[in-house]
């Protein structure tokens, strides 16, 4: 999954449950920029932006990873 950055912001994306995949840094995600993660397992990983809100309210998310 490719995280870009579209607005004038920076902003991390922390997972919910830790450890759950790897952590995208407030550094790894400035305006204009974008990380990658690689999700190994089928499963639902919730995310939040630490810098923008928390697990359950302002910026979070979802992936939802299905089997191929």
């Amino acid at each position: 999954v490719v995280f870009n950055n579209q607005g004038r912001n920076p902003h991390n994306v922390i997972p919910v449950q830790k450890g759950a995949f790897e952590q995208i840094a407030t550094d790894d995600l400035q305006p204009d920029e974008q990380a990658q993660v690689i999700f190994d397992e089928p499963g639902m990983y919730p995310y939040y932006c630490s810098l923008h809100g928390t697990p359950k309210a302002g910026m979070n998310g979802r992936v939802q990873v299905a089997e191929s």
